[in-house]
């Protein structure tokens, strides 16, 4: 039959090898994972093999490095190794970044700039000390935003735990939330819906505002001036006639 004999090859074509391009993709594909796994595996073996070294050094060494970072060198031992490793980890990371800065071509360089509202010129190493300032400022300002998401939520949480159990029990209840049998388990039950329902996104947003416009106030007037310049922006000072 014409229809068997053309469903035959399809038939056996499916049972057969997989076409040698899938083949080398899936062979591609597998090599790229085990190149990533063992990358893993080298990083957490690095880290466990420098945390193994940081608990070795003396609470006073610790105390030492930390003070030489402008950290706080505070706290049992524990903690100390803690801060400590914490920054070691950053160090390696910001040698990294240099590192693959340093690797690229001043053209990939002054597109990244560009791409981030920087000035795209001068030499090469002043492009990747422009571009590692950039970043460590994201960083910052980052770690400023969790430090005041963390602020508002210990507010809430204070808020919270001066209402009595049979308010969070109808608070819960009006918003969705699982009830809970305690009045801890319902008071964090309502911080985490304050973090994820963007509540503390929009006080948090606020408390930057009102920080970026006591900078400003503090600034002089030409320094001002010279910001609303550079970001192209109209001061709206102007000069008021008035007839007396």
């Amino acid at each position: 039959d014409l229809g068997q004999e053309e469903e035959q090859p399809a038939a056996t074509a499916k049972k057969g090898k997989k076409p040698k391009a899938d083949s080398m993709v899936d062979a591609a594909g597998e090599a790229s994972r085990k190149k990533e796994l063992e990358r893993k595996k080298a990083e957490e073996e690095a880290a466990a093999a420098k945390l193994k070294e940081l608990k070795g050094m003396s609470v006073e060494e610790l105390k030492k490095q930390l003070g030489k970072r402008g950290r706080e060198a505070s706290g049992k031992k524990d903690e100390l190794v803690e801060a400590f490793f914490e920054v070691v980890q950053q160090e390696e990371a910001a040698a990294a970044r240099r590192a693959r800065l340093r690797s690229m071509s001043p053209e990939e360089l002054k597109q990244l700039l560009a791409a981030r509202g920087l000035e795209a010129s001068g030499k090469k190493d002043a492009m990747v000390e422009a571009l590692l300032a950039h970043q460590a400022q994201k960083r910052e300002e980052v770690q400023k935003y969790k430090e005041r998401a963390e602020q508002v939520l210990d507010k809430r949480r204070e808020e919270f735990g001066a209402m009595t159990a049979g308010e969070l029990k109808d608070l819960c209840a009006s918003k969705g939330l699982k009830v809970g049998v305690g009045k801890e388990e319902r008071v964090e039950r309502l911080v985490e819906d304050a973090r994820e329902g963007g509540d503390v996104e929009k006080q948090v947003a606020e408390l930057c505002r009102e920080a970026r416009r006591g900078e400003l106030l503090a600034k002089e007037r030409e320094e001002l001036l010279e910001l609303s310049r550079s970001l192209g922006v109209e001061p709206l000072v102007k000069e008021v006639l008035v007839e007396r």
